[in-house]
């Protein structure tokens, strides 16, 4: 098989792609890569890499085309600057470096923007193609969730891109059930399969820093690592440790970075919280080796409903480091947690029941503690793992290609 994927984000930043491309091809497929200039999630231009050239790499034999984009950079509107800027990027400079190229197929990795999938659905009408689309997120729901904009007119002309979007595309992969019923009403006929995400530890597996040693000295270690937005509702969490804030036997640590960090750190500080330590984002090579360290591991998210549908894909790491989890969230995420036998789930939230869980992960024993994370670590094997995720993805792309040649 080979593939055009079109992709705002591609390696050296850490997104799921980068693995599926590296497979594709050590299984024998061509892969060709669409993406822009290397920024997330600082907002600034990768060491390396200009601003306004058009490029060709080969990484791990991934024929990788780059074009200019506008960098993050940290306000909403430079974001939303950079999303557009891939697009007409995208549309202008890379029909020209595509022109000559061959391949059967479009994939668009649907992580935010969705409207990455605006130049690839003009090169399958302009190649002749089948195009497929992975959805991560739901558009324009997850902007008002992340409050990113409340605008109704805004919001209304997203949606009528985001149709336009389902339309026009051959096949609609989702990444969580709970997406079905909102896509469906949108797409109308365009088919719709479940592909869930996948977690792959770095085949370079590295231990953290020495200078972090000095944070893991407490009984029970409760650890966050990932996204520091609004979505992930932190708040729940660093109230829950204010009414743990005497228990001298209970540490938190929170990983990574994101939009809300400035606040919460400063809501630590303003409560005065000597429980809970902030550690900068780590890379994929590395993060498994925080994970370990942890007694159990936290994820949190809001109380909307598209939060609710949305699978958050730090839980598929959660549940592959074979570690307890404890989760305050809603929905289809707290169903698979519940249904993994890996987890104490409470209402989203709900920091007093956060807090009670918490305490009740501390009176288990350890043999019970470790029962959690082995079947976690099961249900990961047989609903999450790469393996599974890639001959379900090859499939469907093999399926794609059929169906579109059987309808000229």
């Amino acid at each position: 098989m080979k593939i055009l994927i079109v992709s705002q984000y591609f390696w050296p930043e850490h997104f799921l792609i980068n693995d599926i491309a590296k497979i594709l091809v050590a299984k024998g497929h061509q892969v060709f890569v669409l993406t822009g200039k290397p920024n997330y999630p600082k907002g600034k231009i990768f060491k390396g890499y200009d601003y306004f050239s058009i490029s060709d790499q080969t990484i791990n034999n991934i024929n990788v085309i780059r074009v200019p984009i506008i960098p993050r950079f940290s306000s909403y509107f430079t974001l939303l600057l950079n999303y557009i800027s891939f697009v007409i990027s995208a549309i202008i400079f890379g029909f020209w470096k595509l022109k000559d190229k061959k391949f059967e197929a479009i994939f668009v990795f649907g992580n935010s923007p969705i409207f990455q999938a605006i130049p690839a659905i003009l090169f399958a009408k302009i190649f002749k193609k089948p195009i497929s689309i992975w959805i991560q997120d739901l558009w324009p729901e997850s902007l008002s969730a992340i409050k990113f904009t409340s605008n109704k007119y805004l919001l209304n002309l997203i949606k009528i891109i985001v149709k336009f979007i389902y339309i026009n595309v051959d096949l609609i992969l989702i990444q969580s059930r709970g997406f079905y019923k909102k896509i469906n009403i949108l797409s109308k006929s365009t088919q719709i399969k479940y592909l869930p995400n996948f977690y792959s530890k770095e085949s370079s597996q590295l231990r953290f820093n020495k200078k972090y040693d000095k944070f893991f000295r407490k009984k029970f270690i409760f650890m966050f690592a990932g996204n520091l937005g609004k979505a992930q509702s932190l708040d729940t969490l660093i109230d829950a440790a204010y009414l743990l804030r005497n228990e001298s036997d209970i540490e938190f640590i929170i990983i990574g970075d994101g939009s809300e960090k400035r606040n919460l750190i400063e809501k630590v500080d303003k409560l005065n919280l000597k429980n809970i330590i902030f550690i900068e984002q780590q890379t994929s090579n590395v993060i498994n080796s925080f994970l370990q360290k942890a007694s159990a591991l936290i994820v949190t998210l809001g109380d909307q409903e598209v939060l609710n549908l949305t699978i958050p894909s730090k839980i598929q790491a959660y549940l592959s480091s074979a570690k307890p989890i404890i989760a305050s969230l809603n929905g289809t995420s707290s169903s698979i947690l519940r249904e993994s036998g890996a987890a104490l789930v409470v209402r989203a939230g709900d920091h007093i029941k956060l807090k009670n869980a918490i305490l009740k992960f501390t009176r288990l024993s350890l043999k019970e503690r470790n029962l959690m994370g082995k079947k976690g670590k099961i249900y990961f094997e047989n609903n999450f793992s790469i393996t599974k995720f890639m001959d379900n993805f090859i499939s469907f792309m093999n399926l794609s290609i059929q169906n579109f040649n059987e309808s000229k």
